[in-house]
């Protein structure tokens, strides 16, 4: 065990499950802990039919691996695969090739919305038409931004976060642990766990060592109150293990 340290790890699904692995393997206490889970669009046969009128664009912007995921499930790869694709990181970008994007662009390390607003592709964008492919309330920043620059935008919900059970005795575990790092992987996930753990355990978290994955979320989590906030250079596991140091 490293430093005799507790590491919850946030991140939903799989790729959750992969750094808690990772985690594990280099000897962290690692607990895989979601607060959300991610599913596909309520009625995604309304969200395909949108997406087919507003494509194609001239560029379009996923913000996350389940963001790929549900776009190339809802309307299939051809229709985007000549589209420049910008995606938060390396890892979101091998992701999109896998899945048959073939125009994919991602800042080399920081997948936050500041690294993605930085790239060539996204600077001379005035009259240009975007579609954000998001989940409700993620990446505000984005769409904010590119319609400053005087970008012709449309965000699409192309997936959910819905809450999702605590892995039982989560707070005795915090209670009983000497040290205690979270791994926060978004804003959504931060204010879940506030909301959801008891006082004492809240309370662990915010005396305990956060890292966070963007400017973002670092300043929530220290407005929430957390004293020890680390930012990552992004959400991806190699960022996130580096911040863990």
């Amino acid at each position: 065990m490293v430093d005799q340290t507790m590491v919850l790890v946030t991140r939903t699904g799989s790729d959750g499950e992969r750094l808690t692995r990772a985690l594990r393997q280099a000897g962290w206490d690692a607990l895989h802990c979601p607060p959300v889970r991610l599913e596909g669009p309520e009625n995604a046969e309304a969200v395909a039919r949108r997406l087919a009128e507003v494509l194609p664009v001239e560029r379009i912007i996923m913000t996350s691996g389940e963001a790929i995921r549900q776009a190339v499930a809802l309307v299939g790869h051809e229709v985007m695969s000549s589209i420049p694709v910008i995606v938060p990181g390396p890892g979101s970008a091998r992701r999109a090739r896998d899945l048959g994007l073939e125009s994919v662009v991602s800042p080399e390390s920081a997948g936050n919305s500041e690294a993605m607003l930085a790239l060539p592709e996204l600077n001379d964008v005035e009259g240009r038409s975007i579609a954000i492919l998001a989940a409700a309330g993620g990446r505000a920043l984005l769409e904010t931004e590119l319609r400053r620059r005087g970008a012709r935008v449309e965000r699409i919900h192309v997936y959910r976060r819905l809450d999702q059970a605590l892995p039982e005795g989560l707070d005795q575990r915090i209670h009983q642990a000497r040290q205690l790092t979270t791994l926060i992987s978004s804003g959504g996930a931060l204010l879940a766990l506030e909301s959801r753990l008891k006082p004492e355990s809240w309370q662990k978290v915010l005396a305990g060592r956060v890292v966070a994955p963007s400017p973002r979320v670092a300043e929530m989590a220290t407005r929430s109150g957390c004293r020890n906030v680390v930012q990552a250079d992004g959400a991806d596991d190699k960022s996130m293990l580096k911040a863990l140091g």
